[in-house]
């Protein structure tokens, strides 16, 4: 577990935001394996995993658990499997999308 990502502080973000930060991690690892950057590779794949357990771990993502936990198999069969399911670096761009979008109204009510 990321010790840079304190759960009490994760736990205090919205589901949304919890799961447009996954996106970003996931997009920054699929970006680093293309380019076979090992290293920065490894280290987004171990902080995309390190935020799906914490998301998981999360009380209020009760309802929310069947999703997180099939999430954290496809992604693992997806970067480090055998992509049984034949997934995409664009399918999961298309699956987190809609939450970047409420992430950022939400964020942008705050601002304005």
């Amino acid at each position: 577990m990321d010790k840079n990502i304190p759960a009490k502080k994760w736990d205090k973000l919205s589901f949304v935001q919890q799961m447009a930060n996954i996106g970003s991690e996931a997009e920054r690892a699929m970006s680093w394996k293309k380019q076979e950057r090992q290293q920065y590779f490894w280290n987004s794949l171990c902080r995309t995993l390190d935020l799906i357990n914490l998301t998981i771990g999360d009380e209020k993502n009760i309802n929310q658990l069947r999703e997180l936990t099939r999430i954290k198999e496809l992604w693992l069969d997806l970067v480090v499997g055998k992509n049984e399911y034949r997934q995409s670096d664009e399918t999961w761009k298309k699956y987190f999308h809609p939450f970047y979008i409420k992430a950022r109204k939400k964020l942008s009510r705050y601002v304005d």
